[in-house]
């Protein structure tokens, strides 16, 4: 017997879909759902010095990242936290089987939308220097040293405003919705003929 004839076992999303994140569907997957999540997913568990989403993290990892496949891996690299929430980093290493579960719904989002598996290491790479970014900017230190950056730079870094989204944005969603479709007909060209 499986989950899915369990509604217990599944997830009521936004877009008033069940999905069971212990069997997970291309077919089930819907940016909106994904976008909306984010969008309200606190990183860091919530302790920065102002809100700061999972979805503001994504957009500013893609930005990272060229247009196109690896765009779109940046915007979605995260996209499983949508059904599984941010876990925090201490806790997700005692978790039994959280790796495996969180690998399956990637590949199924990645199948979703057209991407390769597994996920870029460049992908990684500009995950990690965001996250070092992000707790030099909206972490309170208390007058302790601020991490360094690491030494393996995106392919695109920038100037980092922590301020570019003001809190509880409500366009947040259609920024990330926009960015996914952009570079999804970007990804779609990288694919070639």
């Amino acid at each position: 017997m499986t989950d899915r004839q369990w509604p217990e076992a599944s997830i009521l999303t936004r877009s008033g879909n069940f999905f069971w994140p212990l069997e997970p569907e291309p077919a089930d997957i819907r940016i909106d759902d994904i976008a909306h999540a984010l969008a309200a997913v606190c990183r860091f568990t919530g302790h920065t010095t102002r809100p700061y989403t999972v979805a503001e993290h994504s957009i500013l990892v893609g930005s990272t990242l060229p247009e196109g496949t690896l765009r779109l891996w940046g915007l979605l690299h995260d996209a499983s936290e949508a059904y599984l929430s941010d876990v925090a980093g201490p806790i997700k290493k005692h978790l039994a089987n959280y790796d495996e579960i969180e690998d399956r719904l990637m590949q199924c989002i990645a199948a979703k939308f057209g991407l390769p598996w597994p996920m870029p290491c460049e992908v990684k790479v500009a995950d990690k220097y965001m996250l070092v970014v992000e707790q030099g900017s909206l972490m309170n230190y208390a007058g302790r040293d601020r991490p360094p950056l690491p030494d393996r730079q995106p392919l695109y870094s920038h100037e980092w405003d922590p301020g570019i989204f003001a809190p509880g944005d409500k366009d947040l969603i259609g920024k990330f919705r926009d960015q996914v479709f952009v570079n999804m007909r970007r990804h779609i060209g990288d694919l070639g003929p």
